[in-house]
Order: C-alpha cells, then structure tokens, then sequence
C-alpha cells in the first residue's frame, strides 16, 4: 500500500491541505507512523519463518564469503535448521545446522578417499545425522546423493 499511487495521491492531498493550511502538520505525521507502524507489523507477520531469526545467538557467526552474519533459519520443508546469510539473495551461502551451530558445507566435508561401493561413481564423504533417533551420529555416505542412497554407519 505505500507505493500505490493511490496511497501516493492521498499523501499528496494531505499535504496541499497542509500547506492551505487546513490541515494540521503533526496530525498527518502522527496518522503516517501510526499506518506504517500497522504496516510493518502485518509485514513481519507475512514474512516466512524460514527468514526469522531463531535466536540472538545467529549474529555470533559471519558468512566466510562476505563477513556478514549468518543466520539460522528454519527449513521451508519443516526437516529442522540451517544456516544461511543474512545477505541473501546477494550471498546464498549455507550451512547445514549442527546442534545450534554451522556446521561444515558439503565443501568442506571430510571425504575418505574410498569410492562408492554402490554406484561405483561417487566417492564416500563422513557426513553426520541431522534429525531422528540417530541425530549426531556419524556415517559415511555417497557424494552423488540423493542418486545414490548409499550409507554406512561408523562405530
């Protein structure tokens, strides 16, 4: 609403009736804030919860691309956290959540040097359960996920 042009033509009403002198300054102003207060509030309410900031402690860690905090986020598709830039979209680097913290990018992944026993392609990565009964523990699994399903639990 405060770019329409009809918002635009109201303002610009107002404000000739101020400057006639038939209107009072302050009332307009007061009845401005009082609309983008409602506004910013029913903004904050449309913004997805995968864009809301979970806790303060998001601003503890910087993104290593752009040294802007990251932030941690909830996952559109309800599987749990990760986290992301807070300069999204200009910076879309991520992070998969570990217990409350970033954890490593797939780059940084530790990789074994085995290739898979499945596909006979990939090669087998130490990655670490994200969610469910097994949450945190560690297993080796394919790097040509989700094509090959291939996993392997560590003692």
């Amino acid at each position: 609403p405060i770019k329409s042009p009809l918002m635009t033509a109201i303002w610009e009403q107002a404000l000739d009736d101020i400057a006639q002198g038939k209107r009072d300054a302050g009332k307009f102003v007061d009845d401005q804030v009082r609309t983008v207060t409602l506004l910013v509030e029913h903004a904050k309410k449309s913004v997805p919860d995968s864009f809301v900031k979970v806790s303060e402690s998001t601003t503890k860690y910087d993104c290593p691309e752009c040294d802007q905090p990251l932030f941690r986020r909830k996952s559109t598709n309800g599987s749990g956290f990760f986290w992301g830039c807070s300069s999204y979209p200009e910076c879309s680097v991520t992070f998969p959540d570990n217990k409350g913290i970033p954890g490593k990018s797939r780059k940084e992944q530790k990789k074994t040097g085995k290739g898979c026993p499945e596909c006979e392609d990939g090669e087998l990565i130490e990655r670490v359960v994200k969610n469910g009964k097994k949450q945190g523990s560690q297993f080796i699994g394919c790097s040509k996920y989700p094509e090959c399903k291939f996993t392997e639990f560590l003692s």
